[in-house]
């Protein structure tokens, strides 16, 4: 009887632990098989969960400005969410990024003007290592990279960190792809673009470099137009590299000739595709949309896309969803575009589901996004480049296979950026942050946040684009970057 009941409570035990994951311990004091399998198991999930909070990279886990993240609040008090920190940051106009309990913020160490004559001559650029539950730092490292130009320079670096499980990559306004130990802040490698691609002395650009790395495989791939939307400026054949993620080795280079009529070309960071098996970088070269092999730098695919006397790269990056479909919204190309690419046949075919080009979807540098079975975008309504408090834009819910506008918000300052998850839109328009409802049946607001910071519209001899940076977010926290703090937010259901 006595065998038969302590067979009976290590059988409990043991399903309880199956359930619970609580270790089984054996009669000597050793933990059993099922416990390790319990623990393994536990172990995978929590990583999996932790992995798909994460928003390691330029627009996301999904590379589309989504997350998977659920639980979030469905309504905002009156004074915004609640408070969790706010950490001290220099100037530029990257989103941080964020993997586990790390956030990494891409900076250049200046926010004052008089503090942005002092480095003009000898320019620095930082990477800072966050604590994301306490804003405090775990380490910065920054590295010289020699004159800062005036204008957009001023801004800081553009390009987002790229975050993977051992490293963190960058892309620096004057060229500088810096691959950094994501535990330390050491620099592991780090290569001179102008110089080693574009066979450059020094800058030629009065913008910099825009884009953001993108991991393919064990590839870094990045697009490396140099050059201005004014046909007066002597432009670059477009090119785009792939380097080795382990050493920084240049791998490959594709370049070709600026096509002919092409009024300039900006650098967005390019998209990933699979074409017909193999993993490829998706971007615009020369009015071109084209699938560039990672593995060796080939063009296997071209759909000749942009009329000519239009630039030949747009800002916008592209936005890829569902299994075959494409969201095509360059402002300059003369046409919105919804696609459908059937990347299995031996040549993809495009189908064009819908375009507008009466300029109801003109968002600039507003990447468009897909979510909740809708697109979301927007427009100018009111566009003053002598006075950016007389810009304005409105959003706009679009119907995903017609392009039909179910509902339009009212005017907003300029700019508005966006993110989206759990049906849920959160919106950025100059110093005011709203949480909305990702529904067609009109504009629902949840709540909002005013006065996100005291800076201005002006940065030094410039615009200030501190506004474009969208907002990211990470198990269940929302980071906003203001001028000179990076502000983390609890968006989560308790």
């Amino acid at each position: 009887m006595r065998s038969i009941l302590k067979y009976l409570k290590l059988t409990l035990i043991t399903l309880l632990s199956l359930v619970l994951s609580i270790p089984v311990i054996a009669q000597d004091g050793t933990a059993t098989p099922e416990a390790a399998v319990t623990r393994e198991a536990a172990a995978k999930k929590n990583a999996a969960n932790e992995a798909s909070s994460d928003w390691p990279c330029y627009l996301g886990p999904n590379r589309d400005g989504t997350s998977l993240e659920k639980g979030l609040l469905r309504k905002w008090p009156k004074e915004g969410p609640r408070q969790l920190w706010r950490a001290p940051i220099k100037m530029g106009w990257s989103c941080p990024s964020v993997s586990g309990n790390d956030v990494y913020v891409f900076m250049a160490p200046y926010v004052t003007k008089k503090e942005s004559e002092r480095y003009a001559n000898n320019g620095l650029e930082k990477v800072v290592c966050l604590d994301a539950k306490t804003g405090k730092m775990r380490w910065e490292t920054e590295y010289k990279v020699g004159v800062y130009y005036c204008g957009w320079f001023q801004g800081g670096p553009r390009g987002t960190p790229l975050v993977t499980e051992r490293f963190v990559y960058t892309m620096g306004l004057v060229g500088h792809l810096t691959c950094f130990n994501r535990k330390t802040g050491a620099i592991v490698w780090q290569t001179e673009i102008q110089k080693e691609v574009l066979s450059l002395k020094q800058m030629n650009d009065v913008k910099g470099f825009n884009q953001s790395p993108v991991i393919i495989d064990k590839t870094i791939v990045i697009m490396i137009n140099q050059s201005d939307s004014r046909i007066t400026v002597k432009l670059s054949d477009p090119t785009i590299a792939g380097f080795d993620a382990e050493t920084g080795k240049l791998i490959w280079k594709y370049q070709e000739p600026l096509r002919e009529k092409t009024c300039g070309s900006d650098a967005p960071t390019v998209a990933v595709a699979v074409v017909n098996g193999e993993k490829c970088a998706l971007t615009y070269i020369n009015r071109y949309l084209v699938a560039i092999r990672a593995s060796d730098g080939k063009v296997i695919w071209r759909y000749d896309q942009i009329p000519a006397g239009r630039r030949g790269t747009p800002i916008d990056s592209l936005i890829l969803y569902g299994k075959n479909r494409v969201l095509y919204t360059p402002v300059e190309a003369g046409a919105t575009r919804l696609m459908s690419i059937d990347w299995n046949s031996p040549n993809p075919a495009v189908k064009i589901i819908w375009e507008d080009k009466n300029g109801n979807f003109s968002g600039n540098c507003t990447t468009f996004k897909y979510h909740n079975g809708y697109i979301w975008a927007c427009n100018y309504a009111g566009f003053d480049p002598n006075d950016l408090n007389k810009t304005f834009q409105q959003f706009k819910c679009v119907e995903e296979n017609t392009g039909k506008v179910y509902w339009e918000s009212e005017k907003w300052q300029f700019p508005v950026t966006y993110i989206a998850a759990d049906g849920l839109l959160f919106v950025r328009s100059y110093k005011m942050l709203r949480l909305v409802e990702a529904g067609s049946r009109g504009y629902k607001e949840l709540g909002k946040m005013e006065n996100l910071h005291e800076g201005g519209r002006n940065c030094f001899d410039g615009p200030s684009l501190i506004d474009y940076v969208q907002p990211v977010l990470s198990n269940g926290r929302l980071f906003i970057r203001l001028p000179d703090e990076l502000l983390c937010l609890d968006v989560k259901n308790p």
